[in-house]
């Protein structure tokens, strides 16, 4: 796949341009990864697959794409991750941080839990030594958390132990369990009032900060300066390429998860190739040309992703993938929205984006192969 290739490539640079604190890294692709509990990974860990299982223990970090990850293996320092799914069920000895679908904790994580995605599950096994930031849809949180806990979510229940302060923004319901003992402040932006359990005990102050709440309500009218500057650029790309667009969104539509893990891939990894060749005189030149094209390259997705999505709600409903004037200002409207809907919305189009960008990279990549 021209997905594993890229990133495999990416991830080669990166690896081999860290830090030798740890034994050489262990990269493995395919559409399915799985490592026994008899196997074990001296140095850092990289993964890129459809299915990943990992139960052998990690020395260093482990950092992977994947569609579904279960990580039945210990991993000593950091867990990074971009996947729909992803369960945790041994300890992390330092941070995890995940942008994905659904994130279960089940077991120990030895410094802070970073989570962009639409659920957020600490079981009652799990504990986290630092703190929790969450920016998605559900937080649920029933095992101790020893730091703070920052979410801006749909929904959040609190219950357990958390010894620090929390702030929290909730768009639905914002609960605290029978088993919710909070020993620092608790400060809550929500439409609703909050649902306490009899049982639930807070040691600082339980407040709610309705003046931000108003004054986010009064600040939502959106300019449709950024809507019209989406929309021209849409309507050029659209008259300029019309038969180069038509050919390209068909192939991303035939690919699209491969598509935007190799626009997150690209996203994360460019600037960290651009550092490492601006460390010479040499590769400062190369550097510049690189970055200047993958800020093109970004603005060039931002632009186009109205008009892929268009064509993807033509093809909904009408059967037909379409281009025309009509799904364009479609699209694009449908994509300037997503950024008014709370943390799902702009999940969305961050997606969106990074599927079209990918799918840039993935096409650039069959030219010069």
């Amino acid at each position: 796949m021209n997905i594993v290739r890229i990133a495999f490539f990416c991830l080669a640079i990166f690896a081999t341009s860290a830090s030798a604190a740890y034994a050489s890294p262990v990269i493995r692709t395919g559409d399915t990864v799985s490592l026994k509990s008899d196997q074990s990974v001296a140095g850092d860990f990289y993964a890129i697959s459809g299915t990943l299982t990992n139960s052998a223990s990690v020395g260093g970090d482990s950092t992977v794409i994947a569609g579904t990850v279960t990580q039945d293996g210990s991993t000593t320092v950091d867990f990074s991750a971009l996947a729909g799914r992803v369960e945790l069920h041994a300890p992390v000895g330092d941070d995890v941080r995940v942008v994905g679908g659904n994130v279960v904790l089940a077991d120990k994580v030895g410094g802070d839990v970073v989570v962009v995605g639409g659920e957020l599950t600490v079981l009652s096994t799990a504990s986290v030594a630092g703190d929790i930031i969450f920016y998605g849809g559900t937080l649920t949180v029933e095992g101790p958390v020893h730091g703070s806990i920052f979410a801006r979510a749909e929904n959040v229940r609190i219950d357990a132990k958390v010894e620090k302060d929390i702030d929290v923004t909730a768009q639905g319901e914002l609960v605290f369990g029978a088993h919710a003992d909070v020993a620092g402040n608790t400060l809550y932006r929500s439409p609703k009032e909050v649902v306490r359990a009899a049982d639930a005990v807070f040691g600082g102050s339980l407040s709610r900060d309705t003046a931000a709440l108003f004054a986010t309500n009064e600040n939502t009218r959106p300019s449709l300066v950024p809507f019209f500057v989406l929309l021209f650029t849409g309507f050029v790309a659209r008259f300029l390429c019309a038969q180069w667009l038509t050919m390209f969104f068909a192939r991303l539509q035939a690919s699209n998860g491969h598509a935007m893990l190799a626009g997150f891939a690209g996203l994360v990894l460019v600037p960290i190739a651009v550092l490492l060749l601006f460390v010479s005189v040499l590769g400062m030149l190369l550097g510049g040309v690189m970055l200047v094209f993958y800020i093109g390259l970004i603005l060039l997705a931002i632009g186009s992703a109205g008009v892929f999505l268009g064509g993807v709600i033509a093809r909904v409903v009408t059967g037909k993938v379409s281009y025309r004037v009509l799904w364009v200002l479609v699209g694009t409207g449908v994509f300037y929205t997503l950024q008014f809907i709370p943390y799902i919305g702009r999940l969305c189009a961050l997606a969106l984006v990074l599927t079209v960008f990918g799918g840039f990279l993935m096409h650039l990549y069959r030219l010069v192969r």
